[in-house]
């Protein structure tokens, strides 16, 4: 090793050392992140592996390093030479180098390399067996094999040509392959010589520090055995194929060699037919057979091109530029042109040194960005240890100055101290210890809270207990026990979830010391209490306690603690039921899972001893039997489990739909077998409360022989605990000896469920009842909306009877089931009335409404002060008993609950009664008028219309009935005033409804209960009482002024729109039945 070498080996390490012993000072005294000085030390130890490996391995020089110095020397004497001649031939002009075009033949043969340049016109410069050099006017070509390539000589040329040619060494590679030199080898043979031949060129080019482009030619086609024949005819014989994958190109393709393959044979078969010749079958036969023919032979070439251009593994690969195939050998003269003129001459600049440089120059500026992230990362360190410094320094101070205080209120002070100690805590973590002046800090600290909080604990757990034995809790047995295990030396006291005294001292618990309990700690110990509890205990039932201590403790060993929906019944239930909160998750104790696993546990030692622990207290009453207490646990657990699928089952309620797109999307998920939520509960059910009985007991040992030897040995204290133990042995064991398998009281209470499944898990013939029933729902449902127009489909179905299929008689099935279906079938009943309704409303809004607004609405006598009336022809159209209104009323199916409706009918028979007299089918009104009274000044009054003439004097009443409508030859309705047989003032209501105008006009005077009419002209009053049809009217005008029909029989109060003017918004389908009244 050099002098030089080993300087800079020595600093390098010493710089290292220093860094390193820096960075661990600064970990040690100041603290901080440890990455950096584990960074350091790393990179310390790895340089000085390296110098040892490189100091220790380094071999003196051989003979064989002598030789090939020796080689190299020569090839430098050969190239010197080399280079004074192309210079004398202009190969190598000294001002302008690149003119001169360099290219590097490889091939294995070099008497048929030389012969086809020399057949193409090149000169040699260098003929000897070390190195070939041809020159042609501008173009210089060297001569080697692949192996003389990737040896010494390579790397010496590359030298050589660098000085030469510094920018751009080399123009391209070109190999020159014998077709017949792949012919015998199988794939992988062509593939691993593609392989070699790579690695050579790569190697040359490594030594170059570029990647010139590849030209690949593969000549002699014709000697090959199987394309022999096709190339024997002369014009065939000087084939030559060739092409430049970079020429036009922006992008080269990724395996340009069988693209070039594949484009000549494409050329070959559309060229074939045209060569056929009539009657000649062996020649067409020769011709159909050679296409296939070479592609056959080509592929080794596409194998050993593929392998020869590889992506090596930092992403670099040799750029194949051009391919040529030729029948000929080399050394023809047809394969000059395409091989030296339009291939080579062609792009061969496909990858430049400069683009190496700029590599090199981001792969610097990357470098150059690390170090000054590492520099900026030191800096940073530096500057966080300098304020850690610091802060150390304060918080000793202020530690000091708060230890120092005598607080009377300790707690307050610990609160003072509290974030003081979490930054120290953190810092003890996160440096796994601590300074030496700070840890008798953080002791007197944690003791300090050791003296506070453990009476507090003691005390809240005493209240506990207290009340847990007042209630008579469920979870006595397990408060009493915490209660014990808090005055044990191993107690911690981050146990406590909260505290109820006046201070809030939960934080403190982070820093709880654990240590053995002082004599003033175990004073505070209530004996007494606890043999309360216990007595209270005793005298319980031992089965309930035991069992909520050990449902307990088996739901805090489970993980994870509940299950998903969608796992239990490996379905997702959300698009058909609606579930409530408490049953988004499954118990995990509540699973088939998880009762075996609580079946499980009475085999485990573990759980037996915690068991026979649990049990003291009541092991010396001779009333209670362990077998018994363990039986009775098993029931209480196994009517928990029963109790909580009840419930979810009862709380497992369909989705209320409103639409039916809703409702059908509900039933096409009944009838999916791989997605019926229905099926997945009955499944989930099934899969979850069906147990098989097994009751196959386990070998146990024998503890009856320990006992016995214990005794004889005088081991009494070892004797007794074996009896004891062989004693809950004997219990254990019986558990699986009982009549009453695990899980038959559960199967029982869901058998219903078990047997909608046969044994295969298909459904049983109860439930494909069921099924068939929802079915018939969906067909139904799915036929109507699919009709053109659903709602008068609906509607056609509530009118023929045919809307309720015929209710199944179901057997078999539980009550959740039915009453799933009878709310299908409620839902379905409610949303084909609707859909009826809806269509009922069009035809109201397109038939009637239209009728009434155009010619009834804004005429008398239903608007009163219009003076044009009502045609008589268009009140009989809408009143008569085949009229529009009537017809309408007709067309509603039964049951049909529009509110509107019952309203509409009631005022349209009252004015139907009031216009046809006896049931008539024309128009006829009797008005039965009798005169009350008269102004005392007049003698008589007279009413005439037509020939129906009223005339009233002062006297006896007298009564008349008029007749409406009036003849058309009819004179109008006049009323005369008379005094002393004089008229003195008359009056005429023209028209057909003159009287009913004049009825209208009448006030109503007098007593309810005895109505009067009165009409007053010219300060002259007539009082009348009338009848129409013999029936009295005391409120005429109110009856057609309340006579309004509604734009929408489904929407009464809106009569902004006018659904006559915009027949648009009518909708045929179900868009508009999107919401339930």
């Amino acid at each position: 090793m050099k002098i030089r070498a080993v300087a800079g080996f020595i600093t390098v390490i010493l710089i290292l050392g220093g860094l390193n012993i820096m960075a661990w000072y600064y970990r040690a005294t100041q603290g901080g992140s440890i990455l950096l000085p584990v960074l350091v030390t790393l990179l310390s130890v790895s340089f000085a592996v390296y110098i040892l490996i490189k100091t220790a391995f380094h071999s003196a020089t051989d003979e064989k390093k002598l030789q090939r110095l020796q080689q190299r020397r020569a090839y430098k004497m050969h190239w010197r030479r080399l280079i004074r001649q192309l210079r004398r031939s202009g190969g190598a002009p000294r001002r302008d180098p690149y003119r001169v075009r360099a290219y590097w033949l490889v091939c294995e043969n070099l008497h048929r390399a030389q012969a086809c340049l020399k057949q193409h016109g090149f000169t040699p410069v260098a003929d000897n067996d070390e190195l070939l050099c041809w020159q042609a006017g501008k173009m210089v070509i060297w001569v080697s094999t692949f192996t003389r390539l990737a040896g010494d000589s390579g790397q010496e040329s590359a030298r050589q040509l660098l000085r030469l040619r510094p920018r751009q060494p080399l123009n391209g590679f070109i190999v020159l392959h014998d077709a017949m030199s792949v012919a015998a080898l199988s794939a992988e043979q062509a593939q691993q010589q593609g392989l070699v031949h790579h690695r050579a060129l790569m190697t040359f080019a490594t030594h170059l520090q570029c990647r010139p482009p590849l030209h690949l030619a593969i000549c002699g086609l014709s000697s090959v055995p199987v394309l022999h024949r096709r190339f024997a005819d002369p014009l065939q014989a000087q084939f030559c194929h060739s092409t430049d994958f970079c020429r036009e190109r922006q992008a080269l393709p990724d395996a340009p060699f069988t693209q070039f393959v594949a484009d000549l044979i494409s050329e070959l078969q559309q060229k074939q037919t045209a060569e056929l010749v009539a009657g000649q079958t062996q020649e067409n036969a020769v011709i159909l057979n050679f296409p296939s023919q070479l592609q056959e032979h080509l592929s080794l070439w596409e194998h050993y091109a593929g392998a020869l251009r590889r992506h090596r593994p930092a992403g670099t690969r040799l750029v194949l530029s051009s391919a040529m195939l030729c029948a000929g050998e080399s050394s023809h003269q047809q394969i000059a042109t395409p091989l030296f003129e339009r291939v080579i001459h062609g792009r061969d600049e496909v990858i430049r040194t400069g683009q190496e440089r700029r590599y090199l120059l981001a792969y610097s500026l990357v470098v150059s960005l690390c170090l000054s992230g590492l520099a900026a990362a030191g800096f940073m360190q530096w500057t966080q240890w300098q304020e850690q410094r610091d802060t150390t320094i304060l918080r000793r101070d202020l530690l000091s100055a708060l230890m120092a205080q005598q607080d009377s209120d300790r707690v307050h002070r610990l609160h003072n101290l509290q974030p003081l100690m979490a930054d120290l805590r953190r810092e003890y973590l996160a440096r796994w210890w601590f300074a030496s002046q700070e840890l008798p800090v953080y002791r007197r600290y944690q003791q300090q809270i050791r003296n506070i909080v453990f009476p507090r604990l003691a005390a809240q757990w005493e209240r506990r207990l207290k009340t847990a034995q007042a209630e008579f809790s469920p979870q006595l047995l397990s408060v009493i026990r915490d209660y014990q295990q808090l005055f044990t030396d191993n107690h911690i006291g981050n146990a406590v979830s909260d505290l109820s005294g006046s201070d809030d001292i939960t934080a403190l618990l982070s820093d709880y010391p654990v240590q053995p309990l002082s004599l003033s700690e175990k004073r505070l110990y209530n004996s007494a209490l606890v043999a309360d509890a216990m007595q209270q205990l005793m005298a319980a039932d031992p089965a309930q306690v035991l069992y909520h201590a050990l449902r307990d403790r088996f739901d805090q060993q489970q993980t994870p603690a509940s299950v998903s929906l969608t796992t239990v019944f490996a379905a997702d239930l959300s698009p058909l039921f609606q579930l409530g909160n408490r049953f988004a998750q499954i118990p995990f104790s509540m699973t088939k899972a998880g009762y075996q696993s609580w079946q499980a546990q009475w085999d485990n030692e573990d759980f037996q001893a915690y068991f026979s622990a649990l049990s003291e207290p009541w092991s010396g009453n001779p009333e209670i039997k362990p077998d018994r207490v363990i039986a009775q646990i098993n029931r209480l657990y196994d009517e928990e489990y029963i109790q909580f699928w009840q419930q979810f089952l009862s709380e497992l309620s369909l989705k209320k739909v409103t639409v039916p797109q809703a409702l059908l999307a509900q039933l096409q998920l009944s009838g999916q077998h791989y997605r019926d939520p229905v099926l997945a509960v009955i499944r989930g059910i099934t899969r979850n409360t069906l147990f098989v009985a097994d009751n196959k007991g386990t070998a146990l040992p024998d503890l009856k022989a320990g006992q016995q030897t214990a005794a004889q040995l005088g081991l009494s204290k070892i004797s007794r605990k074996l009896r004891k133990a062989g004693r809950w042995q004997s219990v254990f064991a019986k558990r699986k000896t009982t009549d009453e398998p695990d899980g038959a009281a559960i199967t029982q209470a869901f058998a219903g469920y078990h047997s909608l499944l046969t044994p295969a898990g298909d459904p049983s013939p109860a439930l494909v009842a069921w099924q068939q029933a929802a079915g018939t729902l969906r067909m139904q449902w799915q036929q109507g909306l699919s009709a053109p127009d659903p709602q008068y489909g609906f509607y056609q179905q509530l009118m023929t009877g045919t809307a309720e299929p015929a209710a199944a008689q179901l057997t078999g099935v539980p009550g959740e089931l039915s009453a799933w279906l009878e709310q299908w079938q409620q839902q379905s009943s409610q949303l084909q009335t609707i859909m009826a309704e809806r269509w009922l409303d069009s035809q109201w809004q397109q038939r009637v409404y239209p009728f009434w607004r155009d010619r009834l609405a804004p005429y008398y006598p239903f608007t009163s002060d219009n003076a044009q009336s009502v045609e008589l022809t268009d009140l009989h159209d809408f009143l008569a008993s085949d009229g529009v209104i009537a017809a309408f009323l007709q067309s509603l199916p039964s049951g049909t609950g529009i509110p509107a409706l019952a309203r509409l009918s009631t005022q349209t028979e009252q004015l139907r009664q009031l216009f046809y007299a006896d049931g008539q089918s024309a128009l006829n009104m009797r008005v039965d008028i009798s005169p009350v009274s008269l102004t005392p000044s007049l003698s008589g009054f007279r009413l005439t219309q037509g020939n129906d003439i009223l005339f009233y004097q002062q006297g006896p009443l007298v009564r008349q009935v008029f007749h409406w409508p009036p003849a058309p030859d009819a004179a109008q309705l006049t009323t005369d005033y008379i005094r002393r047989g004089n008229t003195v003032f008359s009056a005429s209501v023209p028209g057909e409804w003159g009287l009913l105008r004049w009825l209208m006009s009448a006030q109503a005077r007098g007593p309810a209960r005895v109505q009067e009419m009165s009409v007053s002209d010219n300060g002259y009053e007539f009082r009348f009482s009338y009848r129409i049809n013999d029936k009295p009217y005391p409120s005429l005008s109110a009856l057609f002024s309340e006579y309004r029909l509604p734009v929408s029989l489904l929407n009464v109060g809106d009569t902004s729109s006018n659904f006559a003017e915009n027949p648009q918004i009518r909708d045929n389908g179900c868009g508009n039945c999107a919401a339930v009244p």
